[in-house]
């Protein structure tokens, strides 16, 4: 089972040690600098350490094996790319506590990290098995046909073969390793990048070519920003390209040379649906604007919409387009309630479940504020829960609380913590099999105790 276990880093303290599963959907909920980016951030850092590693690896296959050669072996590769990726996501260790953190991967494979001594220390050991020895014997041969005569590009060249080949063991043993995922983190601050103009968009992202992330300085906020600039460009040109979600549904059922089956058919129409009522119109896209529909014969430009629609959309064109590639997929959304309505809030939620609904392989995290996003969740729990211990109910879910079969989740889909003091407090009942309604509870207590306060000095003093 995936997992991860974090003590004594940054805000997180974990003195019991509760190791915290990765599972479809995960809730990390509590005040600001409680921890929930920290958690997020390291599952980020983990599953985009395949591609780190791939790129090293590739970059070190090119080289002619006499040059630069390797005398360590791959394994101090792999920590060279562990550790300027660490850096670039978290900075110096220099002022942090002894940390210790551990994550295992989907297929039990095990990376140890832990400030020991100020020092940064690796533990790859579980990685030590004959995949890790066949990969660098592959990486010498790789090197041994590499000339510097032919350019890398030149397909007819043993270079760009044995390169290709390499590149083919790379993947292969990432994928044994569960290191390898499509992942997309997706920042809080993603609806400013909805509001620039394409000059300032591209402006943003050539800067990320002129700063040298191996510095252990903490950028993760410029690395994360850059990407998801980068990501939101291939987005937004896919469905200005295709004119929109139904232009992108046809297009693949186009190149796959037949229908969508009627599953998820349903899923993308419901995803589809709890984005026009958010956005409150239907969204179009040309190739040079996008547009909401509020009425008949009115729109309104994306990039003049409300703060709301800027940060929501491209959370649900998100999940509409990977769950139609149907390949797994892991997606981090920063604050997803941010700038959003409770009710709005909902719609969100049901779209999520319709992402975890299309591949068994998908899995989202989503650090937030918001008790709305909590509640959401537990009704589509419950809805899942009812339906799968009388079937006979599905239609009447779906009638009556407006829930279709993709939109609803099952209990042990969903992982919930509360944060609170560096501690980790799970939000979930076993025997409910649903949210602890107390933790969420806690917060208007908290509020009417104020209110009750206020009232009784009024009170007290007019009785003077």
């Amino acid at each position: 089972m995936e997992q991860l276990l974090v003590q004594r880093f940054k805000a997180i303290r974990n003195e019991a040690g509760i190791p915290i599963p990765v599972k479809p959907v995960n809730v990390f909920m509590g005040e600001q600098a409680s921890g929930k980016s920290t958690l997020a951030k390291l599952i980020y850092f983990f599953k985009t350490l395949g591609f780190e590693l791939n790129q090293s690896l590739i970059s070190i296959a090119q080289r002619p094996l006499p040059e630069d050669e390797i005398e360590d072996g791959i394994e101090v590769l792999f920590e060279n790319a562990l550790t300027n990726h660490f850096a670039t996501l978290f900075g110096s260790i220099r002022h942090f506590d002894d940390f210790f953190i551990e994550y295992q991967s989907p297929t039990h494979q095990k990376i140890i990290l832990q400030k020991s001594d100020d020092r940064l220390k690796i533990d790859l050991k579980s990685l030590n098995n004959p995949s890790l020895s066949e990969l660098e014997a592959e990486l010498n041969s790789s090197r041994q046909h590499i000339s510097p005569k032919y350019p890398v590009n030149d397909k007819g060249s043993g270079k760009f073969i044995a390169l290709m080949g390499f590149t083919d063991s790379v993947k292969e043993t990432l994928s044994k390793w569960g290191l390898k995922n499509d992942i997309v983190l997706i920042p809080d601050n993603r609806g400013i990048v909805v509001a620039l103009s394409n000059s300032m968009k591209d402006f943003y992202a050539s800067i990320k070519h002129n700063i040298d992330f191996s510095i252990p300085v903490d950028r993760s906020n410029e690395y994360i920003f850059y990407n998801f600039i980068q990501y939101n460009d291939d987005l937004v040109r896919a469905y200005k390209f295709e004119g929109g979600f139904e232009g992108l549904r046809l297009n693949k059922e186009f190149l796959s040379g037949k229908p969508l089956s009627e599953e998820l058919k349903l899923l993308l129409d419901v995803i589809e649906k709890r984005t026009y009522r958010v956005l409150k119109g239907e969204y179009s896209a040309s190739k040079d604007v996008e547009r909401i529909r509020i009425r008949d014969n009115q729109f309104v430009d994306l990039q003049n919409a409300s703060s709301g629609q800027q940060a929501v959309i491209r959370l649900f064109q998100d999940l509409y387009s990977a769950s139609l590639s149907e390949k797994p997929a892991c997606r981090i959304y920063e604050e997803p309630e941010s700038h959003l309505f409770p009710t709005s809030q909902k719609a969100l939620m049901e779209a999520i479940a319709c992402f975890i609904s299309a591949n068994p392989g998908n899995q989202i995290i989503l650090p937030t504020h918001s008790p709305y996003t909590l509640l959401a969740i537990d009704n589509l729990i419950q809805a899942g829960e009812m339906a799968a211990e009388y079937p006979k109910l599905s239609d009447a879910i779906t009638e009556k609380a407006g829930l279709e079969p993709p939109a609803r989740l099952r209990f042990d889909q969903v992982g919930a913590w509360f944060l609170k003091d560096g501690e980790f407090i799970s939000a979930l009942s076993e025997e409910r099999k649903g949210i602890i309604a107390d933790y969420v509870d806690q917060i208007a207590e908290e509020m009417e105790e104020t209110y009750t306060e206020i009232l009784a000095l009024g009170f007290d003093y007019a009785n003077l």
